[in-house]
C-alpha cells in the first residue's frame, strides 16, 4: 500500500513539476547576438541593373536587448573603387531586432514617388553577418559584412 501511495505521489505532485520546470528551461529564448559597432560588406553585384553595378554597405549598428537601431551607409562602385572616398555615400536610418543570431531590419528610402523600404535579413556568425539584401520590389542579393577591426590606440612618439 506504502508503495503504491509513493506512486502516486510521484506521478500526481513531482512528475508535473518536473515537466513544468523541463518547458520552462526549453522556451527560455536564446541570447540575441552582440552586433553594436561598424560593419562593413563585401563588394557585390546589384543583379537588377543592366550594368550589374558594384556596391557596398556600411553598417554602425547600435543595439539594446533584441532591438536594433543605427545607419546604413550606400556606396555605389565608379571606376575602381567604391564612392566612398570621391563622394559621399547615401546614408539612411534604420531599425529592426535580433532573434538569437538572426538580424532583420529595414530602411525606408524617399524617392521621388514615394518611399520605398529595403529588406536586410541576416544570420551572425562570429564577426561576420550573411545577409540576404531586397531593395523594394527588386530581386534580392547576398553578401557578407564584417565587424570592422579596431583601430590600435597609442601615442605618437
Amino acid at each position: 500500500m506504502r508503495a503504491r501511495w509513493l506512486v502516486f505521489l510521484f506521478a500526481c505532485i513531482l512528475w508535473p513539476t518536473l515537466a513544468c520546470a523541463q518547458n520552462r528551461a526549453e522556451s527560455v529564448p536564446p541570447s540575441p547576438a552582440h552586433i553594436a559597432g561598424e560593419w562593413k560588406s563585401d563588394v557585390f553585384i546589384n543583379p537588377n541593373l543592366r550594368k550589374k553595378q558594384e556596391r557596398q554597405f556600411k553598417f554602425n549598428f547600435k543595439q539594446i536587448g533584441n532591438r536594433v537601431f543605427g545607419d546604413a551607409l550606400y556606396f555605389y562602385k565608379e571606376n575602381s573603387e567604391p564612392q566612398e572616398n570621391s563622394e559621399q555615400p547615401a546614408v539612411y536610418g534604420f531599425s529592426g531586432n535580433i532573434d538569437g543570431s538572426y538580424i532583420s531590419f529595414e530602411v525606408a528610402i524617399e524617392e521621388s514617388n514615394g518611399f520605398e523600404k529595403d529588406l536586410f535579413y541576416g544570420e551572425v556568425s562570429g564577426d561576420q553577418i550573411r545577409f540576404i539584401f531586397k531593395p523594394g520590389n527588386l530581386r534580392p542579393s547576398e553578401f557578407i559584412a564584417r565587424r570592422a577591426k579596431a583601430e590600435a590606440s597609442g601615442t605618437k612618439p
